[in-house]
Formats: structure tokens, C-alpha cells, sequence
């Protein structure tokens, strides 16, 4: 008898949601990173005034992807558009079923003319091994699991996010001069809790651009007033000439990690305020 499969752990757990549900999970930190606190008014003040520098190498899946049917199976399996998608650039990579329903998402660069690294956690990258292999598609994948999955090896990539006030003065240091204008149709920004800062800067944004409100929060099942979202999207609207839209702070996969624990029926309470509310200023 082989090992169980996927569908054998379902129906033995009665659905998907009972087979990966889990209620009060311990907190996840990476197994082979020490833990550092430089305390907490300090990481607020480096948010807040300066500089924060995170280490994001050890809790993602890498998967690269190489062939002459990378981008055609790309495009079967994913919202995206790649015709103009250049060599060196990097998207949000939006993999949807043949429905239209999302699968989750992920990051996507394009390493060379048929390559391709993805990063996020492994269900985008796994929908789209699973379509490859099944499609006949001529494409080779590599995957570098987590750190969790690693046995103690270094990440095939390191990545850093370098937030702050003051990051773009410290990343034209390191480079040698200011980067290239980002080509960016919206911007997605975090405005559940105080330390996001108010609405001034966005009077930067430009009126051919969108800003999406994170105003929802995904850290605690207790739903935000929805007059206190509309007043706040009116202040919002006084700060810009860019359209604006509302979603969540973030998205809920971090439920997994033990991070924010909220129940289903909390997470769909909060996708249905942000639609509620989104419908009396858009419509």
C-alpha cells in the first residue's frame, strides 16, 4: 500500500478546511534562526523614524522555473499578462482555476527569456508544478522549500525588506543613486492601527493611480464600525486625487502560521464588510 494521498487525508477529515484547520496553534518562528528584539520602542521608532531592515529568507518556498513552455503554461494557469513583462521585472502572480476563482498568490520575477522564479508560500507554486506536469508542458522545476524544510541549509535565495522614512536615502546609498521610477498602476497600503501613519502622504499619489485601503484588519476577528470606515475613506479621499478602493489590511494566510487566529466565519465576516461598505461610496 503506497503512502495516503492528499485526497485520502480529505475525506478522512471530512474536507479541506477540517484537514488543515488548526485551532490555537503554537506561534511559528524559523527553526534554524535565533530569535533578535532590539525592544520594542526601538523596532517602533526604526517603523516610525528611521530605518527597519527584516530578514523575509526563511519562511517562503522558492520555485524556479525553466523551458520553452514557461511562459505558455504561466499564462494557462494565472490572471497575469506577460507581453510585456521584460526580464528583470517582478509581479504579484495571480494563479485562478478555470472558473476565475483565485488560488492564492505569490511573487513572480522573470530570471531570463523562458525563466522564472516564484516566491510565497507553495500553494501558488504547487498549482502551477501540478498543471505542468500534467499538461505536457516542456518546463523543469526547482523548488527550495522553507527553512523548515531545508535541514539546516541556507535559502537558495535571501531576500530583506527595508522599510522606514528614511529607506530610500539608505537603498541610494548602497546603490549608488536613487532606483528607477516603479511603474505601478495601484498602491496597496496597511491603515488598520496607528503605527500605519496617517493619510498626508498620499497627496503624492498621482490622479492616474489607485490606492487600496487596508483599513480592514486580518490580525482580529472583531469587526471594524463600518461608519468609522467610511469616515475614514472620506479622509482619505480629502489626502488624494487617486482613486481609492477598500480591502483588507492583509490577506488571512497567516492564520497558518499560529500568527492571527481567526475562525472561518470571522474571516468571511470581514470580506463581507469590506463589500458592504465599499458599496455606498463606489457602488
Amino acid at each position: 500500500m503506497g503512502a495516503p494521498s492528499l485526497q485520502d487525508g480529505i475525506d478522512k477529515a471530512g474536507s479541506p478546511v477540517n484537514l488543515l484547520w488548526k485551532v490555537n496553534p503554537a506561534p511559528w518562528n524559523p527553526e534554524n534562526v535565533e530569535p533578535e528584539y532590539a525592544g520594542w520602542r526601538q523596532e517602533q521608532a526604526a517603523w516610525h523614524d528611521g530605518v527597519s531592515l527584516s530578514e523575509l529568507s526563511h519562511h517562503m518556498f522558492d520555485t524556479f522555473i525553466e523551458g520553452p513552455d514557461s511562459t505558455r503554461l504561466l499564462a494557462a494557469v494565472s490572471a497575469n499578462n506577460y507581453e510585456n513583462f521584460a526580464v528583470g521585472q517582478a509581479k504579484q502572480f495571480v494563479p485562478v482555476a478555470g472558473d476565475g476563482n483565485i488560488i492564492t498568490d505569490g511573487i513572480l520575477h522573470r530570471v531570463a527569456e523562458q525563466g522564472y522564479a516564484m516566491s510565497g508560500i507553495p500553494a501558488a507554486q504547487n498549482w502551477v508544478k501540478y498543471h505542468g506536469e500534467k499538461g505536457g508542458y516542456d518546463v523543469q522545476f526547482v523548488t527550495d522549500p522553507s527553512s523548515a524544510f531545508r535541514g539546516g541549509a541556507d535559502p537558495t535565495l535571501f531576500r530583506y525588506q527595508v522599510q522606514g522614512p528614511l529607506a530610500a536615502e539608505l537603498v541610494e546609498r548602497v546603490f549608488g543613486g536613487p532606483l528607477p521610477p516603479a511603474k505601478f498602476d495601484r498602491f496597496l497600503l496597511e491603515y488598520d492601527d496607528e503605527r500605519s501613519g496617517g493619510f498626508e502622504p498620499l497627496r503624492h499619489v498621482p490622479a492616474t493611480k489607485t490606492v487600496v485601503l487596508g483599513l480592514v484588519s486580518s490580525k482580529t476577528g472583531a469587526l471594524e464600525p463600518a461608519d468609522a470606515l467610511r469616515r475614514r475613506i472620506d479622509e482619505a479621499a480629502a489626502s488624494t486625487p487617486a482613486d481609492l478602493a477598500l480591502s483588507p489590511q492583509c490577506g488571512f494566510a497567516s492564520i497558518a502560521d499560529g500568527g492571527n487566529l481567526l475562525t472561518v466565519d470571522e474571516q468571511l465576516a470581514k470580506r463581507t464588510l469590506v463589500a458592504d461598505v465599499a458599496r455606498a461610496p463606489w457602488g
